[in-house]
């Protein structure tokens, strides 16, 4: 039986994936040089490249770098002991837990960090406990290793809890309010004198948002989000840290003692 056009193009180049002529992290060809190779409509290069894209074969719309040849070499984020037992956090070498536990995965991190204060949506007051359109604070870090970005890790707190100090590299600073990477042993949290006494966790798998797309330079593919709340000795709900990450570039790993 003679193949649909749109088999040939798929075919094509799921030949040079499976080759690696087309290696992990290559960019696809562009659709318009599809078009000329194989002598075919875009239409027809749009189907045979959602195949790809179904099959996870490449990553989902163009991007501003195109579509590419996935990779499956994802990040490991260790939530076994984070914010309990011994952090890896290092002040002399101004790296965190999560940086700490991507240098010992063998891959660069660094985090491009920003803090505004936003009106709380429905999803993160109720995480905090609070009426929707409090003003609150978020501290966003961009995660990147090895020049890729792996995660958006959005912390959101009261302002009032925003406005703590602790003391770095010998002066007293808002170290949630410094849009810079902050690395305090034991983590900037217990530093300004807040104990959290319990964790709640919500894990789930969603379609990023535009503006996650293009921060993470991503299509509209499927990511994961895993949400954090610390609750200090009163109950109150001080801080939720939500992570979003695409599932080929970083994920989840969590270890617990019968």
């Amino acid at each position: 039986m003679k193949k649909a056009r749109w088999e040939v193009v798929y075919d094509g180049l799921r030949g040079s994936i499976e080759s690696g002529e087309l290696a992990p992290g290559d960019t696809v060809p562009g659709e318009l040089a599809l078009c000329e190779d194989y002598g075919v409509s875009r239409p027809t290069v749009r189907t045979a490249l959602g195949k790809l894209e179904q099959e996870g074969l490449i990553t989902v719309g163009a991007g501003r770098l195109g579509r590419k040849v996935r990779k499956y070499e994802p990040a490991v984020w260790h939530l076994t002991e984070w914010e309990r037992g011994d952090r890896r956090d290092d002040a002399a070498r101004g790296i965190d837990d999560w940086a700490a536990d991507m240098i010992a995965q063998g891959k660069k991190p660094r985090q491009q960090v920003s803090v505004r204060g936003i009106p709380a949506s429905r999803q993160v007051a109720r995480w905090l406990d609070v009426e929707p359109n409090t003003m609150l604070i978020r501290r966003r870090r961009i995660r990147i290793a090895d020049d890729e970005a792996v995660s958006i890790a959005d912390s959101w707190f009261p302002q009032d809890i925003a406005d703590r100090e602790c003391v770095v590299d010998g002066r007293k600073i808002k170290p949630i309010m410094t849009e810079a990477d902050i690395a305090v042993a034991g983590g900037f949290i217990n530093a300004m004198g807040i104990k959290q006494v319990r964790y709640f966790d919500e894990i789930r798998a969603r379609v990023a948002t535009p503006e996650e797309q293009e921060l993470l330079d991503i299509g509209a593919d499927p990511v994961g989000e895993h949400a954090r709340v610390g609750i200090d000795k009163t109950g109150r709900r001080i801080r939720v840290i939500v992570s979003v990450f695409p599932g080929d570039r970083m994920y989840l790993a969590l270890t617990l003692e019968a």
